[in-house]
């Protein structure tokens, strides 16, 4: 659900600017670096990670991994639902304004 929050915040964009092809390229970049997808989380500096523990992308794919492979604790579980469920309530918040602000903007003439 984060990914597809990232994403729809990304596409909203459209109505603001009339061409989002390079925001696109950035957020998906950016969205695998900070998620793990090219390396994983670990393998970074700690500031890096310290940084990145603010961030939604960590949800998306170093979490789970980390719980498969062994790497984050079985017991840490509860804090990294209640993590992710924060950030999908902050995202799908932000994505109602955007949609509020962008349907005013939007005028439909005829039937």
């Amino acid at each position: 659900m984060i990914t597809y929050y990232l994403q729809l915040i990304v596409d909203l964009m459209c109505f603001w600017s009339t061409v989002n092809d390079a925001a696109v390229t950035a957020v998906s970049f950016a969205s695998g670096l900070l998620a793990g997808a090219f390396a994983p989380i670990w393998f970074f500096p700690a500031w890096f990670q310290r940084v990145n523990e603010f961030l939604p992308f960590q949800s998306t794919l170093n979490t789970p991994l980390s719980l498969y492979v062994g790497r984050l604790p079985v017991s840490d579980l509860g804090v990294q639902v209640a993590v992710q469920v924060s950030w999908c309530a902050a995202l799908a918040l932000l994505t109602w304004l955007l949609w509020r602000r962008a349907a005013a903007r939007v005028t439909v003439l005829g039937g």
